[in-house]
Order: structure tokens, then C-alpha cells, then sequence
């Protein structure tokens, strides 16, 4: 067998014995049927192949036709991008299912993304040098993808072939023989049920469970046991267990991230309503002041408009003489004084406030030196001209003067 299937040194091969499992427990070990390296599987596998080998218990002759394609192409492209293939991102990318109506053979199916090879690049997928990289076999075994193929079908054997045929008849055998092989990867067979001298050499050949001799068997080479199809009915409720979690974790952490930001925009909504009653109790208390001093201010303009009222009223009913008499008299001048003094200092004072409000560029200690100096002038302009008039003119000088 090592030398008929040019199998390579450094490894440990053995024939399982009849009381063993197909599949065992040790995870370096790789089942594979003779009628696999028949149809031209080669080794070394590349380390990818043995580890989902042995992450889902399937040999090499159960996987169906196009999942050695898609797995073939997975590894060419990653080798390809300098990007090592590991078990890890496998399962990132495939999961694999039980073939329906049978009991034997598994298929890969992608999740995320799609690894169909252009027709372009298929050529060069399976040139020699990339097979060689990727370790899977020659190029005829490559083009037909049928690692998976069933033994003793249509009556070809799997060992030696018979020396006593024609190189003609050989090549014409071989080629009959690939074609049914790659048939059957597709559409899996069994093998008719056996008689008990065939049912023995068969458990001794692939390493089958051994069963009583009186009972017949309906073998399908490439089975396992039944915790196969278990595991595979069982995977796809097991990844969706594992979305479903995945998808509950993540809705726990964006409600915390949404509770989260929903506590600091109440924060900042309660601060913007905070600073704003401020600002609008400042304004308010400004308002309030502004109204305050308006009303004192009108207070006192009405104060002086009922004097003068009253006065402009004594001044309507009195005679000329009266007038006259009054208007010589001390209250008079006393009165025109006061009431002069005090509506001159009211506009002042106003006038500075309306230059601090409105005009801050004007100084109000020069608007008082101006104010001096123009009515130091006009004083002594009016004392002049009283002064002219006698005794009572100087009387009025002399107010003028205080």
C-alpha cells in the first residue's frame, strides 16, 4: 500500500483493528478508505484538512464532491495571500451539514462570505505547483474532485489491477472506473448487502464495528457512527443557541450604552434648564431695577410739573399789579430760584445718566467743566445786564451771584 499509493515517510500508518472505532479519539489520526487514495487522494494532507477531519469526525471519502472544491479553493486562497489556514477560521467560514437521505456523507456550506474561484483562476487553481502547495494530489484526481468515491462500484476492485490486461484495456478500466467513482461522490450508493464471508473481510479492510456473522449488513463505506449525524442535526440548533446569545449580549450592552446616554443628556438638558432660569432671573432683576428708577424718576418729574402747575395757576388769576408785586417780592425770587435750581440740577443728572448709558466715550467730569465754564459766562453776562437797572438789579446780582 505505501508503495502503490506513493504514500510519504515520517508517518505511522496501521490497518484499524476489527474491534475499533472508524474514528478514534487521538486527533492526530486520519481515517481514510483505500478506495479514496484509489480515486487519487495523495499525502501529506495539509494540517488544515486533518484538523476539521477531526473537529467534525468525517474521513476524507465523506465529504461530497463540491465541499473538496470549496475547501481545495479556501486553502489555495489563503495560502495565496500569505495568510496561514487555521481550524479557527474554518469554522468562521464554514459549518457543515449531514446530506439528506443519507447517512454517510457531509457537506461545507459557507456563512459569511463566498469562495466560488472564477472560471479564469479555475486553471490555475489546479496547476501542479498549486497542488503541490496546498498538498492535495495530482491534477487528473484534481479535475474530477472525487476523494469521495464508493468502492467495488459497478464491479471495479480496488486493489492491484488484473497484470494480465492490455495497457489499452488498462487505460480504458482506469477511465471507466474515475468516471463512475466521481458519479458516485455525488449521488451516494451502498454497497449491496453483504454475505457473511464478504461482511468479515469488510470489517477487517476499513475497520467496521464488528457485528454477529448471521446477520446481514447494508454497508456504506465512508460511515461512522451514529454520534455523526447527532452532532450535525444537533449543530445547527447549537449555532443558533450561540447567535441567539451573542445577539442577547449585545442588546444588554447597547441598553447600557443608550441608559448611559440617556442619563447624561438629562444631565445636560436639567444644566441648560438651570442656566437658563438664571439668565432669566438676571434679566428680570435688571428689568425690575430699570422699572424702579423709571418710576422714581417719572415721581419726581410729576412732583415738579404739579409746582409748576400750581404756580403757572397763582401767576393766571393774580392781576398785573398783583403779578407785578409778587413777581418783586423775596418768595418770588426765592421760588424762581429754588425751582430754577432744582430743574437745572435734574436735567444734569439726567443728562449724565443718558451719556453713561448710551454715550460711555463721553467723559461726564468734562461734561462739568463744559457745564462751568459756559455758565460762568452767561452769569456774568446776565449780572451785567441786571446791574444796569438800579437797586433791584443789584438784588438780582446778587442771586445770580449765589
Amino acid at each position: 500500500m505505501l508503495k502503490k499509493y506513493e504514500l510519504p515517510p515520517g508517518y505511522l500508518y496501521r490497518v484499524p483493528n476489527p474491534s475499533e472505532r472508524i474514528l478514534g479519539s487521538d486527533p492526530r489520526e486520519v481515517v481514510v478508505y483505500r478506495d479514496s487514495m484509489t480515486a487519487g487522494l495523495r499525502f501529506p494532507l495539509h494540517a488544515l484538512f486533518v484538523s476539521f477531519f477531526n473537529e467534525f469526525h468525517v474521513t476524507p471519502g465523506q465529504l461530497t464532491l463540491n465541499s473538496w472544491r470549496i475547501s481545495t479553493y479556501f486553502l489555495y486562497l489563503y495560502l495565496t495571500n500569505n495568510i496561514e489556514p487555521c481550524l479557527r477560521l474554518f469554522r468562521s467560514v464554514f459549518d457543515m451539514y449531514p446530506v439528506l437521505g443519507s447517512n454517510c456523507y457531509a457537506y461545507i456550506q459557507l456563512k459569511i462570505l463566498s469562495l466560488k474561484p472564477p472560471e479564469s483562476q479555475m486553471s490555475e487553481v489546479l496547476s501542479n505547483e498549486n497542488l503541490r502547495r496546498v498538498h492535495i494530489g495530482s491534477p487528473e484526481a484534481m479535475d474530477h474532485f472525487d476523494f469521495g468515491g464508493v468502492m467495488d462500484v459497478a464491479g471495479f476492485a480496488t486493489d492491484a489491477e488484473d497484470p494480465s490486461l492490455s495497457p489499452l484495456n488498462k487505460k480504458k478500466r482506469r477511465a471507466d472506473k474515475g468516471k463512475v467513482i466521481a458519479e458516485a461522490t455525488t449521488t451516494p450508493r451502498s454497497v449491496p448487502r453483504t454475505t457473511r464471508g464478504n461482511s468479515a473481510h469488510a470489517f477487517k479492510e476499513f475497520g467496521f464495528p464488528p457485528v454477529d456473522s448471521t446477520t446481514e449488513v447494508e454497508i456504506m463505506l465512508g460511515c461512522v457512527n451514529e454520534k455523526l449525524i447527532e452532532s450535525l442535526k444537533n449543530k445547527e440548533a447549537a449555532a443558533m443557541r450561540r447567535i441567539m446569545y451573542t445577539n442577547h449580549r449585545r442588546m444588554l450592552v447597547m441598553e447600557e450604552k443608550v441608559l448611559r446616554d440617556l442619563e447624561k443628556f438629562e444631565k445636560r438638558a436639567a444644566d441648560r434648564d438651570h442656566d437658563k432660569k438664571k439668565a432669566v432671573a438676571e434679566v428680570q432683576s435688571l428689568l425690575d431695577k430699570a422699572i424702579a428708577e423709571s418710576k422714581k424718576k417719572d415721581n419726581e418729574n410729576a412732583y415738579l410739573q404739579k409746582e409748576v402747575d400750581q404756580l403757572r395757576k397763582k401767576l393766571e388769576t393774580a392781576d398785573d399789579e398783583a403779578i407785578a408785586g409778587y413777581k418783586m417780592s423775596a418768595e418770588y425770587k426765592s421760588n424762581l430760584h429754588k425751582y430754577g435750581a432744582e430743574s437745572l440740577k435734574a436735567a444734569i443728572k439726567m443728562t449724565k445718566e443718558w451719556l453713561v448709558d448710551d454715550h460711555s466715550d463721553i467723559d461726564p467730569d468734562e461734561f462739568d467743566r463744559y457745564l462751568r465754564k459756559h455758565r460762568a459766562a452767561d452769569l456774568a453776562a446776565q449780572k451785567a445786564k441786571v446791574t444796569n437797572h438800579g437797586g433791584v438789579g443789584s438784588q438780582l446780582a446778587g442771586s445770580l451771584d449765589n
